[in-house]
């Protein structure tokens, strides 16, 4: 990272923030051009590993990109926004912060694991953990795993 000053190194921080987003990108390689796109997610540590959980349907760009890339994904989120003003134009600022990182996207398919996973899906939004899943919707729906390689925590506070 180049502006190591505005890095946020302490995991419990990066955890807090991750825990306030509503929104993260996932970045494929899709031959000429990237595809990103904006997924629902849960996150957790998991023995000193950072976990991401997402579903989708059962067919899709997204399958066959992870697919593709042999579940290779970059990640993104953002948050924390806030415009600084000032006298001149180039004076402005924008405070923010933000976590990029890169890892490995599996398929869940274990369905106690799925079950798990789409409740803590449920629980980031909702604060709730007590849902089920009927067996036609656990059918129709593809959760999957994201292990962390490398993550990091920028802060323009």
């Amino acid at each position: 990272m180049r502006r190591t000053d505005r890095e946020i190194t302490n995991q419990e921080q990066m955890d807090s923030f991750i825990a306030q987003c509503a929104c993260c990108r996932l970045a494929f390689a899709d031959g000429v051009y990237p595809y990103i796109v904006p997924m629902n997610f849960a996150y957790e540590r998991q023995q000193e590993k950072s976990i991401f959980y997402f579903h989708c349907a059962t067919e899709g760009k997204k399958l066959q990109c992870m697919e593709n890339n042999q579940g290779a994904v970059g990640f993104e989120l953002d948050g924390c926004h806030h415009l600084k003003s000032a006298k001149t134009a180039c004076q402005y600022g924008f405070y923010y912060q933000s976590v990029i990182g890169c890892g490995t996207i599996t398929v869940v398919k274990n369905i106690e694991e799925k079950q798990i996973a789409l409740q803590k899906l449920m629980q980031h939004y909702t604060g709730k953990l007590d849902w089920t899943f009927s067996k036609f919707a656990m059918e129709r729906t593809v959760v999957w795993k994201l292990t962390v390689k490398e993550m990091h925590c920028k802060s323009s506070k």
